[in-house]
């Protein structure tokens, strides 16, 4: 099976697919990088804001503005992890690392590592009750064995013997006026942290696809893949088209217009929670795509006041997702499970799996531990996985059909257990065609999804 280059540079961490531009970009790097020793980094307000610091503690702007005045410093892990992966350029060694779709690939992923103590915010915390709050609440995944326990991120003899375990937990009913998110721990909305090689890269490889969302937002062509662009009907949904502009907005922001941008998603965000009692689920599924938006864009923006808006969009996306159970009576299921009958219907649904297997995503590559209850969750292996792309990008209802007929004679795979049970043996006849059938239709959901599931089934086999 053909492979995929995939590698980041061990100095500034940004990602290439292409091997020549790889190392072109690490022999620049690298020699950059001796030419800026001893040059002293601005704080973060100023290099966020772009203005000249005094590096002083504090510097005369934050001290002028009333700014925390912080500065960012690499831990000795970091410096001595650097210091060696410049050794090894030096030494010549092979930095390729490539990550292939093959159950091969999977099967060489090693351990997650823990990180030192004393790093709040980076703590790995994949699959937990308050991480999967909202994903308990936007998926209907309760046949098997009930919530999926934490990977622990403390040291162990044996990191090997580290694997998920499902155990049930009782469940704890939500309610729209507790305020958790005021108490959230400071880590919401961080980046996880990865000391694998290959586990760190794909985790940046799926952060930059996220971060393209919101300017992805800026078209109706070029909509996210798990918001459709709705082209069975003559206009968008008002709470995607205030999006949009929302997007537009934060692609243009500046230091001075930040204030402004946030107001406005706040105000948005509270609409949706006095409405929800009168919206219907279709009017409540495009408000959850578009609270998704705004976390992406919390994510990226970041300020002192992340941890408390990031909780707080969490709480919505949680009443958002409780009020939408209990007008549908659960969230996601498989086509064959509940086949549509009409265009419409079925983009419906399928935007549905493709929430939540973002959500899923998501979980993998950010903090999101908000201890908000959850009213009822299941095994991670009956989540229902998105259809192909022929048919989710379809432009007319006779496209539609036409690729719907093709995709249900296909084989499809349904749900994330079926799918890592096919990658784990692509020997099997069977087990062949699905993956084959999965990876002819793969859009840039299906790929993030099959980085995804490297990350913790990887864990189990």
């Amino acid at each position: 099976m053909e492979t995929l280059f995939l590698n980041s540079c061990p100095i500034c961490e940004k990602v290439y697919t292409q091997e020549h531009s790889y190392y072109r970009h690490v022999k620049y790097c690298h020699r950059a990088q001796a030419k800026r020793k001893g040059r002293p980094r601005s704080c973060f307000p100023c290099s966020r804001a772009k203005a000249r610091c005094t590096f002083a503690n504090p510097c005369a702007r934050c001290e002028k503005r009333g700014l925390e005045c912080t500065y960012i410093q690499p831990s000795q892990d970091a410096e001595r992890s650097q210091q060696q992966q410049l050794l090894a350029i030096n030494d010549g060694h092979n930095l390729t690392a490539i990550v292939s779709s093959t159950v091969a690939t999977s099967n060489r992923l090693s351990r997650v590592s823990h990180l030192p103590m004393g790093q709040p915010g980076l703590a790995f915390s994949s699959i937990d009750e308050g991480l999967l709050a909202p994903f308990n609440n936007i998926t209907e995944i309760r046949k098997l064995k009930g919530v999926a326990a934490p990977l622990q991120s403390t040291p162990t003899n044996n990191n090997n013997n580290q694997q998920l375990s499902f155990e049930s937990q009782s469940q704890q009913n939500h309610s729209a006026e507790n305020t958790i998110y005021q108490q959230i721990a400071s880590r919401d909305f961080a980046h996880l942290s990865y000391h694998n090689p290959t586990l760190k890269r794909a985790a940046t490889l799926i952060v930059h696809t996220l971060y393209a969302f919101p300017q992805m937002m800026l078209r109706r062509q070029t909509f996210p893949p798990f918001i459709h662009p709705h082209w069975h009907k003559s206009c968008l949904p008002e709470k995607l088209a205030s999006c949009m502009s929302i997007s537009q907005l934060f692609a243009a922001r500046t230091p001075e217009t930040r204030v402004f941008l946030w107001r406005t998603i706040n105000l948005e965000e509270q609409r949706f929670r006095d409405e929800v009692t009168t919206l219907s689920a279709r009017e409540i599924q495009p408000a959850v795509q578009a609270m998704i938006v705004y976390m992406i864009m919390a994510i990226i923006d970041q300020d002192s006041e992340t941890p408390q808006r990031g909780a707080r969009m969490l709480e919505t996306v949680e009443i958002l997702s409780s009020r939408f159970r209990d007008l549908m009576g659960g969230y996601s299921q498989t086509e064959q499970a509940e086949p549509s009958s009409t265009w419409e219907d079925w983009v419906f649904a399928e935007s549905r799996r493709r929430v939540a297997c973002l959500w899923f995503i998501i979980s993998c590559v950010i903090s999101i531990d908000a201890d908000i209850p959850c009213s009822g969750c299941g095994a991670l292996s009956d989540l229902p996985v998105m259809s192909n792309k022929t048919l989710w990008e379809a432009r007319s209802c006779e496209e539609w059909k036409v690729e719907k007929a093709f995709y249900d004679v296909s084989g499809p795979v349904v749900t994330l257990g079926e799918l890592v049970q096919v990658r784990k043996n692509p020997s099997d006849p069977l087990s062949a065609q699905k993956l084959q059938s999965w990876e002819a239709g793969t859009d840039r959901m299906a790929v993030l999804l099959n980085i995804a599931t490297d990350f913790v089934w990887a864990q189990m086999f």
